[in-house]
């Protein structure tokens, strides 16, 4: 009985390492990220950045989150009858050993509510959120 106890107790162990487990990626990487200034009375702003997958599998980017806002949206523009338009989009496809760039004009990040005025030169935290359930956090320069 006591070994059974024993058993039992190492396995609840291993069960919740295992759902501590860091799920964080290091097949993503980020450079030239930036998240544009606006006037302090600007309550929406966008961000910026060139992703590339350096791991040997497509990755999907589906969300971001940030303390700087309370909603971060996934967006592209399109035309649209002879129209640029902007749309939210479900994800970002990420193939195994390709960049893609983030930028104004094209796939970006619209980042709506700030919860306080940004700061030209400061740097703020996002984290990138994947369809697999990794995450990564990363910085961005407000330009």
């Amino acid at each position: 009985m006591r070994s059974l106890i024993i058993i039992g107790c190492l396995l609840a162990s291993l069960a919740i390492s295992v759902s501590n487990a860091d799920t964080t990626t290091n097949d993503i990487a980020v450079e030239a990220a930036w998240v544009r200034n606006v006037p302090p009375v600007t309550s929406t702003t966008a961000g910026y950045m060139q992703l590339t997958n350096t791991g040997e599998k497509e990755k999907l980017l589906v969300g971001v989150r940030s303390d700087i806002a309370e909603n971060i949206e996934l967006h592209n523009h399109t035309m649209d009858n002879g129209m640029m338009r902007m749309r939210r989009i479900a994800h970002v496809h990420l193939p195994s050993g390709k960049m893609v760039a983030l930028t104004p004009g094209g796939m970006h990040m619209m980042i709506f509510r700030l919860k306080k005025p940004l700061v030209a030169g400061n740097v703020v935290e996002l984290e990138l959120q994947f369809a697999d359930g990794s995450s990564q956090i990363v910085t961005a320069e407000v330009k």
